[in-house]
């Protein structure tokens, strides 16, 4: 039996019910991918990035401004 053919009867048989399963997805198994201490590095060093970065464009453009 092919996937589609089986995927067509799965789907059959689900809508005879009139109700559909729960699905039940353990902690581990739901989790995207593996999550450590380095993480937090990331977050603060990018924040930290878009604080500087954001600083110096405003500094720029306040030196213009002051000078003008």
């Amino acid at each position: 039996m092919s996937d589609r053919s089986l995927a067509e009867k799965h789907n059959s048989n689900n809508s005879q019910r009139g109700t559909e399963l729960p699905v039940i997805i353990s902690k581990n198994d739901a989790q995207q991918g593996h999550i450590d201490h380095r993480v937090l590095y990331v977050l603060g060093f990018g924040v930290a990035g878009a604080i500087f970065v954001h600083m110096t464009v405003f500094l720029y453009f306040l030196s213009f401004h002051a000078s003008g």
